[in-house]
C-alpha cells in the first residue's frame, strides 16, 4: 500500500488517496491486510494483479481463520458470542442496540452452550450433521472450496478432537 499508493495506514484506519478508499482490516481475515475500494481504474494502475485474490481464495482463508460471515455463521438461530466475536463486534458497555438483552443474557451466564470449530475431512457440506452418539450435536455452515474445511458450530459438552458426520469422521478444532 506504501508502494503503491505513497500512504501508510495504520491498523483500523480509513485513508482516502484521490478516488480509493484504503481500510487496514486485520478482523478481515485475521490477518494483516487491506480493503482497497473506489475507481477500479486506478485501483489496477497502482496494485499488480498477482497481489489480489479471488472470492474462492477469500472464503478458504476465512474459513481456515475461523472468521465468522453474515448469512453463514452470523444469523438467525445462532448467538454472535459463539461465533467469538466479543472481543472486536460487540460492546458491552454500550447501551441501547438491537439485542443487545439476548447477548447479555447469554454472556452474564458465563459460557455459550455451542462454540465455533474448525472440522477437517473429506467431502464436507454446508448442513452436514456433527454426530455424537447418534445424536446431532453440531451443523456445519461453511466449506471451502476443495470441501476439505469447513466452520461449524458444536455443543461444548461434545467437544472432542474427533467426530462423526453422516459420512464419517471428521478432525475437530476449537476456534476460540
Amino acid at each position: 500500500i506504501k508502494d503503491a499508493f505513497g500512504v501508510e495506514v495504520k491498523e483500523g484506519e480509513v485513508t482516502q488517496v484521490q478516488n480509493v478508499l484504503i481500510a487496514n482490516n486485520p478482523i478481515r481475515l485475521k490477518v494483516e491486510g487491506y480493503d482497497v475500494m473506489g475507481d477500479e481504474k486506478a485501483i489496477a494502475e497502482k496494485l499488480p494483479p498477482e497481489l489480489e485474490i479471488s472470492e474462492v481464495e477469500f472464503e478458504g482463508i476465512r474459513i481456515e481463520n475461523c472468521v465468522p460471515k453474515i448469512g453463514k455463521e452470523l444469523k438467525e438461530g445462532f448467538s454472535p458470542l459463539e461465533a467469538g466475536v466479543l472481543d472486536y463486534a460487540i460492546d458491552m458497555n454500550k447501551g441501547c442496540y438491537v439485542g443487545q438483552e439476548a447477548i447479555a443474557r447469554v454472556y452474564f451466564r458465563g459460557r455459550t452452550p455451542r462454540t465455533l470449530v474448525k472440522v477437517e475431512g473429506e467431502n464436507l457440506e454446508e448442513g452436514d450433521k456433527l454426530i455424537k452418539e447418534d445424536k446431532q450435536v453440531g451443523v456445519i455452515t461453511s466449506v471451502n472450496s476443495k470441501r476439505d474445511t469447513a466452520l461449524g458450530y458444536l455443543l461444548r459438552n461434545a467437544l472432542s478432537d474427533y467426530i462423526k458426520t453422516e459420512k464419517g469422521e471428521v478432525r475437530v478444532k476449537e476456534c476460540g
